[in-house]
């Protein structure tokens, strides 16, 4: 599980930087029949893997992710996140994690992308929501790098479902998005996700002192780092539906 996000960025507009519609999204003029995933390409971009469905949450998805928050995460001695947000009440984790999701809607393009991926696990009852995987980049079309973050149920993990959907995610940032290189972090202690990025071919990149989730005290920062050609690869393949409609929208397409 990885437990670092990447870190919130000034999103005003930059100097040389004009801001307006992406260049290869249209959309008909007057049609309240269109389907909102061709009013918002983001919701229409799908991967699936052999035991999971990565997709962006959409509204009604907020009771399911909410039920998930409230189960226990976390098994480590501290908090492995960068903030509590998994500590609270329900109704404080409602109002922190809603208003994150929302907030990241405008966060789609690729001067500043954001993309929080809901993870559902396949089941004979249909898909269950188990945790999220986070795709972040800045300025992608000058850098081609993302960095990803995670977390997952308790309940189900040790299964390989953290390594798999991390595996969907940087098969689809390198085979579709055309990234060629993507990071993470985690604190030095919690050898789970730092296991995870090595075993899909991550290098350390690094380390640095960095708040704890409660700003108490510092920690011990590893960042990894992995190229495209770099990336141990699954034996399965992806299966990917919506990419080109978001590629247009984000301008990166």
């Amino acid at each position: 599980m990885s437990t670092t996000t990447p870190d919130p960025r000034d999103r005003s507009p930059q100097p040389g930087k004009e801001q307006g519609e992406p260049a290869g999204f249209r959309l008909p003029a007057g049609d309240p029949s269109l389907p909102l995933e061709r009013v918002w390409p983001p919701f229409g971009l799908c991967l699936e893997s052999p035991r999971l469905v990565l997709r962006l949450l959409r509204d009604a998805d907020l009771p399911a992710y909410l039920a998930a928050t409230t189960e226990p995460i976390a098994h480590t001695r501290s908090n492995p996140f960068s903030s509590p947000w998994n500590e609270g009440t329900p109704e404080q984790k409602a109002h922190a994690s809603f208003a994150w999701l929302w907030e990241c809607r405008s966060r789609m393009d690729q001067a500043d992308l954001m993309l929080l991926f809901g993870v559902f696990l396949k089941t004979d009852a249909g898909e269950v929501l188990i945790g999220m995987q986070d795709v972040g980049a800045r300025d992608f079309t000058l850098l081609h790098q993302v960095s990803t973050a995670s977390w997952l149920v308790r309940a189900h993990q040790g299964r390989g479902l953290g390594r798999e959907m991390r595996e969907a995610v940087l098969l689809w940032a390198f085979d579709h998005l055309g990234a060629r290189a993507a990071s993470s972090g985690a604190y030095a202690w919690n050898d789970a996700s730092r296991a995870v990025s090595e075993k899909l071919g991550y290098r350390p990149n690094g380390t640095h002192l960095v708040p704890d989730a409660h700003g108490r005290q510092a920690e011990e920062e590893v960042r990894y780092r992995v190229a495209a050609e770099e990336f141990v690869r699954p034996s399965w393949d992806l299966r990917v539906t919506g990419h080109r409609e978001f590629a247009a929208y984000a301008g990166i397409g």
